[in-house]
């Protein structure tokens, strides 16, 4: 006699599952019972009575409608297989017997009976096994013990030897250091493959610095951490390696396109910008190695044996949860006193091989997970050190909060352009063509000066939020959040914010309502009427930033515009430049490296007319109104600063030089000549060279205006120290290391505390 289970055995896949949806898309109100079965499962772990639950998961069936029509039409449907060809003369399985029979109606069945209200009366059940179990003389070939062996069934009854026995699941507890080991194996083979995407092109000496131990380990043990966490959830080798690789993988893609077209690294921060990130790719040309591709081919194989040589790691819920819990503890208590330690990261790296003024390579020798969880610390609102309310309180006090008076409520218009500079202050090029003579007619008619950024190439967030809120590190900007925008808010101004991207960029439009402005004007809300792309051309932008002061006269409000441009946004064409004319000689640039800058240059003569158009509109203009322009960045030209170093442009960040070629953008306040006649003032002159955080300090106090306690304070500020920075900064008129400099923790409290404590002024 030859017994056996039907689920995974004579039909694929769980009897019972595929039974519920068949009934559930003929009669979807049943998908309440899913709810009603999760009641009781719960109440189950609560009373530690498993039987609770058994034997009242199938009541559902009380509530199908045509019940026996229902049965017969499924039996019908099942297809039934049968991998041992033999003849089965009874199937126990832990199913009710009415759905047994209705698809096999010729095999003694020993199933689950109900009673009137649906619950399963398990103890008819066991005792019906048990009896069963007891029978001699049954018979099974030998052969079949390898197949039923490998069927992932909970239980499964066999008959060999002429003996009937009941073969529970497998216990695993021998098979589990096995798949840790495992575990271990592939997380390091993944370790080794993160260091390929640390670089833009593989870099073999750099790669080899990547073996050092301490380097090493800090790379392996989140990689370690996230497969062992993923397998206990799981009790799976093959998904946590999946699982894993993919995410490793697909980091390191990202890391390499953007080191490629941006020189700069995947960061965490970059994760809450997810949004932006998948536009922009459409936008840039994915990078993906031969290596890149080995891998893939690699894993598919991988994946298979994992699935088909390991055994599964069979655990309750809720002792799954308590075992993530130790290990989830060990990654918070890991990243706290390990990973986020700024004394530990500076320590580690081989410094010999890279130029350690540039950020980007400084990441780059530590490997790319080490740095991506490092960088975790960037989007966290740290306490600075030695930071107390009452001390940050006590220094604010010192200041009073003053309006600005009515007959001085001047319109600001703001505007920071997409990586510009003015190149022509570099006496290494040879211009063809002056694409700058009316950005200096400009200059010459308002008072013009440097900012000297944080960034490269891009992060154009960064200068935008230092100038609209004073804050060399950032909040969230989650929730409202002092800033200078706000305070025109206060001071009855009209606010608008503009960018003729897309909205998700940076997270503008959350941030932007949060940092105070009544708009924020971009790509899905405005520009996407007029054309369906990003509007890269500054002619149409700034006529639109016109338009819009035309409409807020209407209000007889005083009017604080800020917006950001577009065009010049990298990449820049280096393979071929079908523009005309050629900006510059030639010299002895390679075609890369004089492609990329004449495309570069391109964009820039068109802004440059659009910048002059714009300020000969409001020359004519009879309301004061004051423009203020900057560059946010300086343009990305090439790896490894090509066109520069081709063009002979000392970029070298351990020089003073070196270090304002690097980060110094031009910036302009132009005052129109009703805004001269109001403040008495020309408006023409040499500004300050300053971090972009006091540039709206170096317009009110040229203007005498005073501002909120904050505002003050960073004027007193600027008094002392012009630029802020890693590398260098500048006190007293004279550029010193960042290491010799006076200490910014006085800054860091205050500005921590006003970014950190909303607070509306009436």
């Amino acid at each position: 006699m030859n017994i056996t289970n039907a689920s995974g055995i004579l039909v694929k896949g769980n009897i019972n599952k595929r039974f519920f949806w068949y009934c559930l898309k003929r009669q979807p109100k049943l998908i309440l019972f899913i709810f009603i079965n999760l009641y009781y499962r719960i109440i189950s772990i609560l009373i530690n009575n498993k039987a609770f639950y058994e034997s009242r998961k199938f009541r559902y069936y009380g509530k199908i409608k045509n019940f026996d029509d229902v049965i017969d039409s499924f039996g019908k449907t099942v297809k039934k297989i049968n991998y041992f060809n033999i003849k089965y003369d009874y199937i126990v399985e832990k199913s009710p017997s009415i759905l047994l029979k209705s698809i096999f109606p010729r095999v003694r069945i020993i199933g689950y009976e109900f009673n009137k209200k649906y619950i399963v009366a398990l103890e008819t059940y066991e005792k019906n096994v048990k009896d069963l179990y007891d029978i001699n003389n049954l018979y099974i070939n030998e052969k079949y013990k390898i197949y039923f062996n490998s069927l992932n069934i909970k239980n499964k009854y066999i008959v060999r030897h002429r003996r009937l026995y009941l073969k529970r699941q497998t216990k695993h507890h021998i098979k589990l250091p096995i798949n840790i080991i495992m575990i271990f194996l592939m997380a390091n083979l993944i370790t080794i493959m993160s260091f390929f995407f640390t670089n833009a092109n593989l870099d073999l000496e750099l790669f080899k610095t990547y073996f050092e131990i301490r380097v090493y380990i800090m790379n392996f043990i989140p990689i370690f951490a996230v497969m062992l966490g993923l397998y206990i959830i799981s009790g799976r080798v093959y998904i946590a390696f999946a699982v894993t690789f993919i995410t490793t993988l697909a980091l390191g893609i990202s890391n390499q396109t953007k080191l490629t077209y941006r020189d700069d690294i995947v960061k965490f921060e970059d994760l809450l910008i997810i949004k932006e990130a998948l536009i922009m790719s459409e936008k840039y040309a994915i990078v993906v190695k031969k290596y890149t591709i080995i891998f893939i081919l690699l894993f598919i194989p991988s994946i298979l044996i994992l699935r088909n040589r390991l055994r599964v790691f069979k655990l309750k819920w809720y002792f799954r949860l308590f075992a993530i819990i130790p290990i989830t503890l060990t990654l918070f208590l890991g990243y706290k006193y390990f990973y986020s330690q700024e004394d530990i990261y500076s320590k580690l790296g081989d410094k010999s091989i890279i130029n350690i003024w540039i950020a980007t390579r400084q990441y780059q020798i530590r490997g790319m997970i080490y740095p991506f969880v490092y960088t975790i610390k960037d989007v966290v609102s740290t306490i600075p050190e030695g930071y107390t309310l009452e001390k940050a309180e006590n220094i604010l006090k010192s200041y009073t909060y003053e309006s600005i008076p009515e007959d001085k409520k001047v319109n600001i218009i703001a505007i920071m352009f997409e990586a510009f500079n003015d190149f022509s202050k570099f006496k290494e090029i040879e211009f063809k063509t002056d694409i700058y003579k009316k950005f200096h007619s400009i200059q010459n008619e308002s008072i013009s000066g440097t900012i000297v950024t944080q960034i490269f190439g891009g992060g154009t967030i960064v200068s935008e939020r230092n100038f609209l809120t004073g804050y060399y590190r950032f909040p969230t900007f989650r929730k409202s959040t002092n800033s200078y925008v706000w305070y025109f808010k206060e001071q009855g101004y009209n606010t608008d914010a503009m960018h003729p991207a897309y909205g998700a960029f940076y997270n503008r439009t959350s941030a932007n309502t949060n940092l105070g402005f009544d708009n924020y004007y971009n790509c899905s809300n405005r520009y996407n009427l007029i054309q369906e792309e990003i509007m890269w051309d500054d002619h149409y932008f700034l006529d639109d930033i016109i338009s819009q002061y035309e409409q807020n006269k209407k209000t007889n409000k005083p009017y604080f515009n800020f917006s950001v441009t577009y065009q010049n946004h990298g990449p820049y064409t280096s393979d071929k430049y079908d523009g005309k004319p050629y900006y510059i000689k030639k010299k002895n640039m390679s075609d890369e490296g004089y492609n990329t800058i004449n495309e570069y240059f391109k964009g820039i003569y068109d802004t440059v007319d659009a910048m002059y158009q714009l300020i000969e509109y409001f020359k004519k203009e009879s309301e004061p109104t004051i423009v203020i322009t900057f560059g946010d960045h300086n343009p990305y030209l090439g790896e490894n600063q090509l066109a520069y170093n081709e063009l002979g442009i000392n970029m070298d960040l351990s020089t003073v030089e070196g270090f304002r070629n690097y980060y110094s953008t031009p910036y302009i306040i132009y005052g129109n000549p009703s805004a001269k006649k109001l403040f008495n003032k020309t408006f023409v002159g040499k500004g300050n060279e300053i971090s972009p955080i006091f540039l709206m300090n170096e317009l009110f106090d040229y203007i005498g205006l005073k501002g909120n306690e904050y505002m003050q304070y960073m004027s007193d500020l600027k008094k002392q120290k012009t630029v802020m920075g890693t590398v260098y900064e500048k006190e007293n008129g004279k550029y010193i290391s960042a290491e010799e400099a006076t200490s910014n923790k006085e800054y860091e409290i205050v500005s921590y505390y006003v970014a950190n404590n909303f607070k509306l002024q009436k």
